[in-house]
């Protein structure tokens, strides 16, 4: 589903204002994985800098800062027992989400969003999914 919640929708609102990357405008802005990923690992306070200094951009960009400054943990599929809570999965081309860890009430240990697709959400993907490099912040 495409609803968003009310605060994110805000936060979006507000991150365009302040020249962050929101989506490429083909569609709903912020449904977007790189965009969720992003606010998400930047917002949390988990690393302020996030995606060339906290402005973002799309997969491909992301992957490129990601690999240039955290650590790569390993490529898919991969034991969710070797990720950690922020641990970023990408595959350059596409799509980028994020394992969570075990978190009360959510239905899953990775959250993502998809392009035009669905809103941020738990699930959706999964660490057992090939052609994805998992990533980790040094």
């Amino acid at each position: 589903t495409l609803d968003m919640k009310p605060a994110y929708k805000a936060a979006i609102a507000e991150s365009r204002k302040a020249g962050r990357y929101a989506g490429d405008g083909r569609g709903d802005w912020g449904v977007d994985c790189g965009v969720f990923v992003t606010h998400l690992v930047r917002d949390s306070g988990h690393d302020p800098g996030y995606n060339s200094d906290g402005r973002g951009g799309n997969t491909v960009s992301q992957y490129d800062w990601t690999e240039k400054n955290w650590t790569k943990v390993g490529n898919g599929p991969i034991d969710p027992a070797q990720l950690a809570k922020g641990d970023v999965a990408n595959n350059r081309d596409t799509h980028t989400y994020i394992y969570v860890g075990k978190v009360p009430g959510f239905e899953s240990d990775i959250a993502s969003a998809s392009w035009g697709e669905r809103a941020p959400m738990a699930g959706g993907n999964s660490a057992a999914e090939p052609g994805f490099t998992w990533f980790r912040k040094k």
